[in-house]
């Protein structure tokens, strides 16, 4: 997958990608739905740890 800048974007797609935010195992069921990828961020991180106390 390349990465694109807008203008390329929108000739490839009809709307914005979705990203879902989360713990991967939370978002499955979602991944079959046209979403783009899974962002993880710092917030994220923070709620895996204290929830597995591992990352």
């Amino acid at each position: 997958m390349k990465i694109k800048n807008a203008s390329e974007n929108k000739k490839d797609s009809i709307g914005p990608d979705i990203w879902l935010a989360g713990d991967p195992e939370d978002l499955t069921k979602w991944m079959d739905k046209g979403v783009k990828g899974i962002v993880t961020n710092t917030v994220v991180l923070k709620e895996m740890t204290e929830n597995t106390d591992q990352l």
